[in-house]
């Protein structure tokens, strides 16, 4: 096993061709919002780092993940359908989140509790905050929150794409060639 730190979380990922083709093409509408001052200040997320956080776990070795992952191999979970619903937006220091919401779902907020639960028994690490399921499609840098409110409503409404996810995965971040993150799948698990 490899004893490299990597950032690691769970996530469902790896969408339906007609749901990743609707991500790709809310984030050409949104790039098209975005004040030409800005352009060189956004970064689209790129179509294979599409996803759903379910847990985040922090820079992990392969081995310190035997536990998590011995018990997510032998868990089963009931599939349930998701609905991504509208855009919205979060900002963290100098940097704007805008990103496709998830509509509320119990079967969802559920499942993510269970994996709160393993990973914090098998890594001890403590449930941290209120969980909000989106897919990031852009990062802005230095963008006012007057040109936030802008792009935001420029937008049109987000249509209800509807699916139901079959697997969910382990990633490790890793960077390309370029020094680009690239999301990488190292374990999948299915449902039911």
């Amino acid at each position: 096993m490899r004893t490299v730190k990597k950032n690691t979380f769970l996530g469902l990922g790896m969408f339906p061709d007609d749901i990743q083709e609707a991500l790709i093409e809310a984030q050409h509408i949104i790039s098209c919002s975005v004040p030409s001052h800005l352009w060189e200040n956004m970064t689209l997320t790129a179509d294979h780092n599409l996803h759903i956080t379910l847990k985040f776990m922090g820079y992990q070795t392969r081995f310190d993940l035997n536990d998590v992952h011995s018990h997510l191999e032998k868990s089963r979970f009931q599939p349930f359908p998701l609905a991504l619903k509208k855009f919205g937006y979060f900002t963290v220091k100098n940097q704007t989140y805008i990103w496709a919401g998830v509509k509320h779902s119990d079967a969802l907020i559920s499942f993510q509790n269970n994996l709160d639960k393993i990973v914090e028994q098998h890594l001890g690490m403590p449930l941290k905050g209120t969980y909000t399921p989106h897919i990031t499609l852009m990062r802005l840098k230095g963008a006012s929150e007057d040109d936030v409110k802008g792009i935001m409503q420029k937008l049109p409404h987000m249509p209800e794409l509807t699916f139901t996810p079959s697997k969910y995965y382990l990633y490790q971040t890793e960077n390309d060639a370029n020094g680009h993150k690239v999301y990488l799948p190292v374990e999948r698990y299915g449902f039911r």
